[in-house]
């Protein structure tokens, strides 16, 4: 049962992604998406003070990368905690009560390490579009790592977008699944955007060879706002992995969504 649910949910998420209607009020090449948003950054710049904002910024960093550090402690305490209970049941002879108790825990996959290309067609908007994405993404025990790089092109012959995010946070794993909670930065390198992001992900292994994947990042700075959801389903041969998928992107209210064919190593 838990398996049919991980299968629908990636399935309805790419319905909800079909219908979510373009929000922007025109249609907008990328040239009026660079000039409006460069412009609104500036605008944001005049309404704020250089000093305070720079303080905000610190701020805002510094309390990230605490709640990150506190959640990594909490995590290792929890791990030390259990296999204190572990070894302390063991010397009691209580091995069946271990058994039940790790059950929920990967046993073969706490670890992995997957990199993979996307090659996607984007709708949205009055001209064809099209994009490539690379992804890293690894797990370690309680820690996770993630990199994003998009390329967006269009039709129309315009200098393609790039962005870019690193990202590391917490990995939490379960019987034939992960849930990643992250936040690092992204940069929108068109109209020298650079900011807080954050996200999570999962992981679900369907069966030996199928697997279920989704992905989400948010970026915002003030008025300017980057959202950024894909997720897939992919069929592992040995190390090698191939799949389809739906890709949603919003950048600022440039919104660009499309299938997606997905190639790459998974470990």
């Amino acid at each position: 049962m838990r398996n049919r649910v991980f299968f629908l949910l990636p399935l309805l998420l790419i319905a909800a992604f079909m219908i979510i209607p373009a929000t922007a009020l025109h249609a907008e090449t990328f040239d009026e998406y660079r000039e409006r948003t460069k412009k609104e950054q500036e605008e944001n710049k005049e309404n704020h003070e250089v000093p305070n904002q720079q303080d905000d910024d610190n701020k805002n960093s510094g309390n990230f990368c605490n709640s990150i550090l506190k959640m990594l402690q909490c995590l290792s305490e929890i791990g030390s905690n259990s296999s204190d209970d572990d070894s302390s049941d063991s010397s009691t002879g209580s091995t069946t009560a271990n058994k039940d108790q790790g059950s929920c825990i990967l046993s073969d996959s706490e670890s992995y390490l997957s990199i993979s290309e996307h090659g996607a067609y984007l709708f949205g908007q009055d001209y064809s579009i099209y994009s490539a994405t690379t992804m890293v993404n690894a797990s370690f025990s309680f820690i996770h790592l993630n990199f994003y790089y998009a390329l967006i092109g269009n039709e129309l012959g315009e200098l393609p977008l790039n962005s870019l995010s690193f990202n590391a946070g917490v990995s939490i794993p379960f019987n034939n699944f992960h849930v990643n909670l992250y936040g690092g930065f992204f940069s929108q390198v068109d109209v020298q955007y650079f900011s807080f992001s954050f996200g999570a992900s999962t992981v679900a292994r369907l069966t030996p060879n199928i697997l279920a994947e989704f992905y989400s990042l948010f970026s915002f700075k003030d008025t300017v706002w980057y959202i950024i959801l894909s997720t897939s389903i992919m069929y592992k041969f040995d190390f090698f992995v191939l799949g389809v998928g739906f890709d949603f992107n919003n950048y600022n209210d440039l919104i660009m969504y499309g299938p997606t064919i997905k190639a790459g190593f998974w470990f």
